[in-house]
């Protein structure tokens, strides 16, 4: 696992950031650090944001989204 500089500012959160990862191939990580991972699925990369997730002891952690919607027709 490589660190990866990007050109987005991820200063505020004080953490590694790493990828860009597919999908697949970041469901296939047996060993997380605690950082930005960058997932890309297609024209979507998704950032998850992982602290202190192997002091859980859990091999799941929950995701949220939030977002608006546009007005639907129909």
């Amino acid at each position: 696992m490589t660190k990866n500089v990007c050109a987005l500012n991820y200063s505020q959160w004080g953490s590694d950031v790493y990828g860009e990862f597919t999908i697949d191939d970041f469901c296939l990580l047996s060993v997380f650090s605690d950082g930005i991972y960058r997932v890309t699925s297609g024209s979507v990369t998704i950032d998850f944001f992982l602290n202190g997730f192997n002091e859980v002891g859990s091999e799941f952690f929950l995701v949220f989204f939030q977002g608006a919607i546009t007005s639907r027709d129909g």
